[in-house]
C-alpha cells in the first residue's frame, strides 16, 4: 500500500510540474524555423523580416505586441528612429483534438453490428449502457509576420502609419516583459 501512495504521489507531483510550466509564449527567439518567439532575416540595409509565432496560450493580440516590439529593437539596434511594416499579416492555426483521458458516460445509445458470425447483414440495436467518451477541444496558435522598413527622422506621412521606436518600446514594455539585458 506504502508503494502504490509513493508511485501515485510522483505521479501527481510530475503532472502537478509539468502543467506549472504552461503559458503564454515568452518574448523570445525562436529556437528554430516556426518554433515559438520572434525570428528575424534582414533582406535590405534598412528593412527586416520579422515572423513571431505563439503558442496556444498566446493571444493573437500579444502576437502582434511582440512584432511591433521585435521592430523596435532593430529599428534603435540599428540607429534608426522610425519604422514602418509593409506585408503585414497574421495568421491562425486551429488544432482540433481528442483527450486521451476518457471520462465514463451513462445514457441511451445505439450499436450496430456488421458481418460477424459468418452471416452478411448487420442489426441495430436500440439500448442504456455505459461507455467513454473521449474528450475533446480546439486550440488556435497565432503567427504575424511583416516586413519592417526603418527611417532616420520622420518619413512621409503618406506612406501609411509610422511607428517611432522608443515610444513603442515604452508603451509595449509593460505588455511584453522583455528579458533584462545583459
Amino acid at each position: 500500500m506504502r508503494a502504490l501512495t509513493l508511485i501515485c504521489l510522483a505521479g501527481l507531483t510530475l503532472l502537478v510540474a509539468a502543467c506549472a510550466g504552461a503559458g503564454p509564449t515568452p518574448y523570445q527567439p525562436a529556437s528554430r524555423p516556426g518554433a515559438q518567439g520572434y525570428s528575424e532575416q534582414q533582406v535590405a540595409e534598412d528593412r527586416f523580416r520579422i515572423v513571431v509565432t505563439g503558442n496556444a496560450l498566446t493571444s493573437r493580440e500579444r502576437v502582434e505586441d511582440y512584432l511591433l516590439y521585435r521592430a523596435s529593437e532593430l529599428t534603435l539596434g540599428e540607429g534608426y528612429d522610425h519604422f514602418l511594416l509593409l506585408e503585414r499579416q497574421t495568421d491562425s492555426n486551429t488544432l482540433r483534438y481528442y483527450e486521451s483521458w476518457p471520462s465514463p458516460m451513462w445514457g441511451p445509445g445505439w450499436a450496430w453490428q456488421p458481418y460477424w458470425g459468418g452471416y452478411y447483414g448487420g442489426r441495430s440495436h436500440m439500448g442504456v449502457g455505459m461507455g467513454m467518451s473521449m474528450g475533446g477541444g480546439q486550440e488556435t496558435r497565432y503567427s504575424t509576420s511583416a516586413l519592417v522598413r526603418m527611417y532616420h527622422g520622420s518619413p512621409p506621412a503618406d506612406l501609411g502609419p509610422i511607428y517611432e521606436a522608443r515610444t513603442v518600446m515604452a508603451d509595449l514594455e509593460p505588455v511584453v516583459h522583455p528579458p533584462p539585458q545583459r
